[in-house]
């Protein structure tokens, strides 16, 4: 089989499993929907993009559609997710999620022969860039503030042992 075609049906598969976690985690009340709306939108329009380049090759066999079975998958281990976890972990998940994404979507742009895939897979790489920013943003206002923890010197006359007599071990100073 093409080697394109199998990046691109993984690229489509990938795009229409986070599409399904966004449109999941967008239904969670606690959650900005504006934000999983965006990661939805953009992960459609990267599967109908691997899609229509699919469709549009010479071989019947390459034009097979996504599996309607896995978009059911997806959808059921995204609500499974909603109802165990909590907002940060929906966003480090989407997160983790949007980082794969991203590295097929630059593995399928610069592997491609097509510029007309590379460019649309371009614009879609910038897009998924401004996502990750801002769902990192969203991950870190949940994120726990590290308590700061300042260790206890002793004080500088307490010194025993060996380097109480620093004259004499340093005989140069001694003077």
């Amino acid at each position: 089989m093409d080697e394109e075609v199998l990046r691109l049906r993984r690229l489509r598969a990938t795009a229409l499993r986070v599409r399904a976690f966004a449109r999941a985690f967008a239904a969670h009340p606690s959650n900005d929907p504006a934000l999983f709306a965006r990661t939805a939108c953009t992960c459609w329009r990267i599967a109908r993009t691997a899609t229509g380049r699919l469709r549009s090759h010479p071989q019947l066999r390459f034009q097979r559609d996504a599996n309607a079975i896995a978009d059911l998958w997806h959808g059921l281990l995204a609500r499974v997710l909603l109802r165990k976890g909590n907002p940060g972990d929906m966003l480090g998940e989407l997160l983790a999620n949007l980082r794969k994404i991203s590295r097929e979507v630059g593995d399928a742009r610069s592997l491609t022969l097509s510029p007309d895939l590379s460019d649309s897979l371009g614009r879609s790489q910038g897009e998924m860039r401004r996502l990750m920013d801002a769902v990192e943003r969203a991950v870190l206002a949940y994120a726990p503030l590290p308590i700061p923890h300042t260790p206890q010197a002793p004080p500088i006359g307490a010194a025993r042992g060996p380097r109480a007599d620093a004259p004499a071990q340093w005989p140069f100073l001694a003077g």
